[in-house]
């Protein structure tokens, strides 16, 4: 397998999303996240599409998230 490096896309205009968690009496109450909910740039997405083309035929699984 490609080295997970390669596979990995950056987009330096979208910020790395942000997590808050609430806690009381020890016990996780709710999380607050802060992210982009901005479309991906067309440009980032053929990226992100060609990476998953190149490497999909040698994958036995695909987790997206």
């Amino acid at each position: 397998m490609q080295n997970i490096k390669h596979v990995l896309l950056k987009d330096s205009s979208r910020p790395t999303t942000t997590k808050i968690r609430i806690i009381g009496q020890h016990q996780h109450i709710v999380r607050i996240d802060y992210e982009s909910t901005q479309t991906i740039r067309k440009e980032i997405l053929h990226k992100l599409i060609k990476k998953i083309e190149l490497v999909l035929p040698r994958c036995d699984a695909v987790l997206l998230e």
